[in-house]
């Protein structure tokens, strides 16, 4: 993530939820996994396919990562047991990516094994340059 992508990520951390709901309304289905889950069944009685993003840029910790990866297996459980036709999307880095490719890998395995057991599917997201070899080769392991 470049200096400046990480200073306005660290400035929009103190800024009121009002203020940041102002502009990230049209592109954030909720706050919560069910207001997210309401807004997918509604995309979904007009026939459009949704894609569920955790957001979960910056992390710095396993334990975060680790957090992070509980939030996608919540996610694609919600789907399945609201039987809807959306898929998740995640970022390598909010798995661990910028930590342990190994520890990554282990994360990521474990989220696509979940989706695969409900007939679903993970999209993976491409980060910053630093990153892309990295995403790369761990998708071609993780599809083999």
């Amino acid at each position: 993530m470049s200096f400046i992508n990480s200073g306005i990520v660290s400035f929009v951390k103190f800024l009121p939820k009002s203020i940041v709901h102002i502009f990230a309304k049209k592109y954030i289905a909720g706050e919560t996994l069910n207001d997210a889950m309401n807004v997918v069944r509604d995309l979904n009685s007009k026939g459009i396919l949704a894609t569920v993003d955790v957001l979960g840029e910056a992390i710095k910790t396993k334990e975060e990562a680790i957090s992070e990866k509980e939030e996608c297996l919540r996610v694609l459980e919600a789907i399945e047991e609201n039987n809807l036709d959306a898929n998740l999307s995640l970022k390598p880095t909010s798995l661990g990516l910028s930590i342990d490719k190994e520890f990554y890998y282990n994360q990521l395995k474990e989220v696509v094994e979940k989706a695969k057991q409900f007939n679903n599917f993970v999209r993976i997201d491409m980060e910053d340059s630093p990153y892309t070899s990295s995403t790369i080769e761990i998708f071609k392991r993780i599809q083999a």
